[in-house]
């Protein structure tokens, strides 16, 4: 299995083309990745990669092994699949930690446990940065880059943010006409439950800095924001996953295009030292397969 891994590994650096980038992917040190590979090169008594200060090329015998392992490890994963399903009509437990941002994934999660009734989960909805490995999950999905170089991360989907508002405050208030006018308007505003810090509308930078924006009502839960903004209470910067059916039914209104700048990315992470294989890895891909569309903020 030890082999294996570093096969895997080998596969990752080929397909990367740098020892720095599928470290990144991997949430490890390039320095580590290095040595693995030196480590395969040595007990297959081969050259795996041409090395110089600026990039890495495979070798014929590199070559030879990439097409062989690619092969092989599909096959693999495939035998792992099967025989996850036969392991559906198991009993099994999963621990999953998520931001608070029930409407993407709390309805993803209830359709996994349909189609395996005998797997219990246990869903923590906190927006702290829960601690995968010390605190006993199986899995967590969160935003940004992991510090911990003991997960695996799978990246899920981005989207980008929309400054909504309701038909009805727009009607009473005005609709802005352009950035600057957010300063004569009730905004909204998130405060960032792992900072503490009220979360910058990126949009809005031609406004001064976010915090001088003003703020009728801050909120460190982004449900909540979407109920005030429906209820007409003000304006609000959402993730387009929460608003974009909203927007479709005519219930709130998008101001400003989408921008790019303020996307945010969802991750699926998990201990290295537990196999992504069976319950996990179909967990894994049924949130990745089933969450709202991306709307090609990661573009």
């Amino acid at each position: 299995m030890e082999n294996l891994g570093r096969f895997r590994l080998f596969v990752r650096v080929a397909r990367a083309g740098s020892f720095v980038e599928a470290a990144r992917r991997l949430a490890v040190t390039p320095s580590g990745v290095g040595k693995a590979i030196a480590r395969l090169e040595h007990d297959l008594g081969a050259t795996l990669f041409h090395r110089n200060s600026r990039s890495i090329s495979l070798t014929a015998e590199g070559r030879m092994l990439l097409g062989r392992c690619e092969r092989i490890l599909q096959e693999i994963d495939e035998l792992e699949a099967e025989l996850g399903q036969f392991n559906e009509r198991q009993t099994g437990q999963i621990k999953i930690a998520v931001p608070r941002v029930g409407s993407l994934l709390v309805p993803v999660l209830v359709s996994f446990q349909r189609q395996h009734p005998n797997i219990e989960i246990e869903i923590n909805e906190d927006d702290r940065i829960v601690n995968v490995v010390e605190e006993g999950f199986d899995l967590a999905v969160r935003t940004g880059q992991p510090a911990d170089s003991r997960l695996v991360m799978k990246r899920l989907r981005s989207y980008g943010h929309l400054v909504v508002a309701s038909p009805a405050y727009l009607s009473e208030h005005g609709q802005p006409g352009d950035l600057s006018d957010l300063k004569q308007h009730r905004c909204i505003r998130h405060r960032l439950t792992f900072t503490g810090k009220i979360a910058s509308w990126e949009n809005a930078s031609e406004c001064g800095p976010a915090e001088r924006l003003p703020a009728s009502i801050i909120t460190n839960n982004i449900e909540s924001m979407l109920q005030l903004v429906l209820a007409g209470h003000g304006i609000a910067r959402l993730p387009s996953f929460a608003v974009k059916k909203y927007i479709g039914a005519g219930q709130l209104i998008s101001i400003f295009e989408r921008d790019h700048r303020g996307s945010v990315t969802f991750s699926a992470l998990w201990p290295r030292t537990r196999s992504a294989t069976g319950t996990i890895r179909a967990l894994v891909q049924h949130v990745a397969k089933n969450m709202a569309p991306s709307d090609g903020a990661d573009s």
